[in-house]
């Protein structure tokens, strides 16, 4: 059984690399092309050029900070996977909510077979419909599988394609979590926003 000092060091090391992986994606990414995607994704260089300017001291360039969020190594790898920096404090109370930030957790008892992973997708979205024959997710190339929800990469990106989906059908991207549009704006004593340092 790992001692307790190493789990720490683990997670100490998992969370320094999530850090400088999104440092480094804040620092390629406007460099690149677009890539090509489906309409319903943001791009990343997108969510950078909307960022609000800050009156932090500036330590790096758009470096984002995430210190006093409750999920702040996901917040962290969304950001630098394309989700807009308005909707980072939802995010990270819907993951805390939903998962209490582990990608493994699976509740059964939700319909369509449960929901999955760090923002519990239900099994609605990787499930065989009358509209899709493998399930939506699968229709937009991001799982092959149910299954695929835990890994959290691959939860995140989902979870942005249904955000997405459903901003554009219902005007609410965190409709699908049963939340209000605007919800850390009128509860925020539940979300803390992140910033930008240097912006």
């Amino acid at each position: 059984m790992p001692s307790r000092m190493t789990y720490w060091r683990r997670r100490t090391v998992a969370a320094s690399v999530v850090v400088v992986l999104a440092w480094v994606g804040a620092q390629v990414a406007p460099a690149l092309a677009p890539p090509a995607v489906k309409p319903f994704q943001r791009l990343f260089i997108d969510s950078l050029e909307q960022q609000p300017a800050t009156t932090t001291v500036a330590e790096t360039d758009n470096q984002l900070s995430v210190l006093g969020l409750l999920c702040p190594d996901v917040v962290a790898t969304a950001y630098s996977m394309g989700w807009h920096f308005d909707d980072l404090d939802e995010l990270d109370y819907v993951v805390w909510r939903e998962s209490r930030c582990q990608p493994e957790v699976h509740y059964a008892d939700d319909p369509n077979g449960g929901s999955h992973g760090l923002m519990q997708i239900n099994g609605f979205w990787c499930q065989p419909s009358r509209y899709h024959a493998n399930g939506w997710l699968q229709a937009q190339a991001l799982v092959s599988s149910c299954a695929d929800l835990y890994n959290p990469i691959v939860n995140l990106l989902a979870g942005l394609a249904i955000f997405n989906y459903s901003a554009a059908n219902n005007g609410n991207g965190w409709r699908p979590w049963s939340m209000d549009k605007d919800f850390c704006a009128n509860y925020t004593h539940a979300c803390k926003s992140p910033v930008i340092v240097g912006g």
